[in-house]
């Protein structure tokens, strides 16, 4: 499973006025472009809609890799799941 997180890491006031918080979005959720030298992350979300997504507490990031905590993270973002063989 490929995600990604959104968060503030120096807890400077956070992202999009959220705070602190982290929260887990699929990298498929996002539209990737190239302006010149630069890669652009967009994400078609709402500020509800971050404050409502699933929450990553800690750093312990492995966690996401487990069916059952990545699944509930792609039906949140309306993404497709994909199992590796």
């Amino acid at each position: 499973m490929k995600t990604t997180l959104i968060g503030d890491n120096e807890n400077k006031g956070g992202f999009l006025g959220l705070g602190s918080t982290t929260v887990a979005v699929p990298w498929t959720a996002f539209q990737i472009s190239k302006d010149g030298d630069k890669t652009k992350y967009v994400l078609d979300a709402t500020k509800e809609r971050l404050e409502k997504a699933p929450k990553v507490e800690g750093k312990n990031y492995e966690r996401l890799y487990a069916r059952e905590t990545a699944e509930p993270i792609f039906i949140y973002w309306e993404e497709t799941w994909l199992v590796e063989p």
